[in-house]
């Protein structure tokens, strides 16, 4: 998986400034982009699931354990992994802006 980070200021100078991150997994691509300017006044103190907008992430990985692991030190987890029924282990996180990231292991059963 690549990561790369890049200034938006650049592209948008006009209107924004901000960095762009793009991580590449090598069969897709996800872009997070995070803003400096223009201020914006619609910050939430939390986020509910059912809030409009995109509240909840998840990202099906291979082992739950070693990702819970890599990460407990950097971001605020909700739970530690749990198996379900069905033989799924997740374990729910929050992203900077206390959106709810997911992890997800399947087939752990087996």
């Amino acid at each position: 998986m690549e990561h790369s980070k890049n200034d938006l200021s650049p592209y948008w100078t006009d209107r924004y400034s901000g960095e762009l991150a793009f991580i590449d997994t090598g069969t897709f691509q996800i872009e997070l982009i995070e803003y400096d300017t223009p201020p914006n006044d619609r910050i939430y103190d939390s986020v509910d699931m059912h809030d409009i907008g995109i509240t909840h992430l998840c990202f099906e990985v291979e082992n739950v354990d070693s990702w819970h692991k890599k990460l407990k030190d950097d971001v605020e987890f909700e739970t530690n992994p749990l198996i379900l029924e069905g033989g799924v282990k997740i374990a729910y996180f929050y992203d900077p802006d206390g959106n709810q990231l997911e992890l997800l292991e399947t087939d752990v059963n087996q």
